[in-house]
């Protein structure tokens, strides 16, 4: 009995595979129908990291400018084929009237309501509010044209500009030397196209040094105290990312030690990729505060402002508005915080 069952199953999964195919199929070639002249749906398109250099392949596809249509069944693209099968004026036509019977449907309720209200109130109850069939609701033909996608027509020029990009990118994660070539297969049967990406990363750059300019001598002291938790150290490979989370990191180190305005701008970077080839040495310039001398437009650059706390104030009442324009009948200082009050 068991043989006989797994034999039926083996059977069943093989008409739905079957099944899944021949429909798949199908839709291809009903598809390619809607395709005009030598236009192409971009049906798939891959990612080749050729050297091995464990590239990021998701982060990648963000920077390329077409991607395929989704698929259902891993190859059978169902919602851009469904695109074609809508007609909009059909849409159209019968969700408008669709909605005149939802006004007659409506106007009945709402008389309905008024009768019976009236009688609710000559009881003293609540009048109740009709439940009136919403115009706004989606029709069947509506919610299938969410569904559906526009098919993703191949052009070359936005796959050139995707090249671009990736190496770009690529760049930003120290890959200075990477070399991307784009490979395009067409299926005229069914009007497909098939796009890969070959990328070869060449050799990555590391970071050889860093050097710190940092003129606030009092910053320049508060960051030693932190160079355990800073994330740009030498020999890490270099990556404008990292650079950046170090400098949100910095910025608000300061901030929690008491640098209120200090803000992520005054941190800048050089990155000299000469001086220690094929390495690169990384400066970090921390900039001093600008601010205005008094009665003139003169610029001046002064140390990093610092706040402390002076007075704290404890009240235990709410009150309206800024509490220095209120009157308190009471203060009592503990361990230098003041209480203030009304209560007698």
């Amino acid at each position: 009995m068991v043989k006989i069952c797994f034999a039926k199953i083996h059977i069943y999964v093989a008409n739905i595979v079957l099944l899944s195919f021949l429909v798949g199929c199908n839709i291809k070639k009903q598809l390619s129908k809607f395709i005009k002249g030598n236009q192409y749906v971009v049906a798939y398109v891959d990612i080749k990291d050729k050297d091995k250099a464990k590239l990021n392949k998701d982060e990648i596809m963000l920077y390329v400018k077409q991607k395929p249509n989704s698929m259902i069944l891993s190859n059978i693209p169902f919602n851009a084929w469904l695109y074609f099968q809508i007609d909009t004026q059909k849409m159209r036509e019968a969700k408008e009237k669709r909605n005149l019977k939802y006004d007659e449907i409506n106007k009945k309720r709402i008389e309905k309501a008024e009768k019976e209200n009236q009688k609710r109130i000559a009881k003293g109850k609540k009048p109740k509010e009709p439940k009136l069939k919403d115009k706004d609701k989606l029709t069947w033909r509506e919610r299938l044209r969410e569904i559906a996608e526009e098919p993703v027509i191949y052009d070359s020029i936005l796959t050139k500009q995707s090249v671009e990009q990736i190496k770009k990118y690529l760049r930003t994660k120290g890959y200075f030397y990477a070399e991307i070539k784009d490979k395009v297969i067409f299926n005229p049967a069914l009007k497909t196209a098939y796009v890969t990406y070959e990328i070869s990363a060449k050799r990555r750059k590391f970071i050889h040094k860093i050097n710190y300019d940092i003129a606030d001598t009092n910053v320049f002291r508060l960051l030693l105290k932190d160079s355990m938790h800073r994330l740009l150290k030498p020999g890490i490979p270099f990556d404008i990312e990292i650079l950046s989370k170090e400098r949100d990191r910095i910025t608000r180190y300061l901030q929690n030690n008491g640098y209120y305005y200090f803000a992520s701008e005054f941190i800048q970077y050089d990155a000299d990729s000469i001086s220690e080839p094929p390495n690169i040495i990384i400066t970090m310039h921390l900039n001093l505060f600008p601010t205005r001398l008094e009665n003139s437009d003169s610029v001046i650059f002064i140390q990093q402002p610092v706040f402390k706390i002076r007075n704290i104030y404890f009240i235990s009442e709410n009150i309206e508005g800024n509490y220095k324009n209120q009157y308190f009948r009471d203060t009592t200082r503990v361990s230098g915080i003041q209480f203030i009050h009304n209560h007698s």
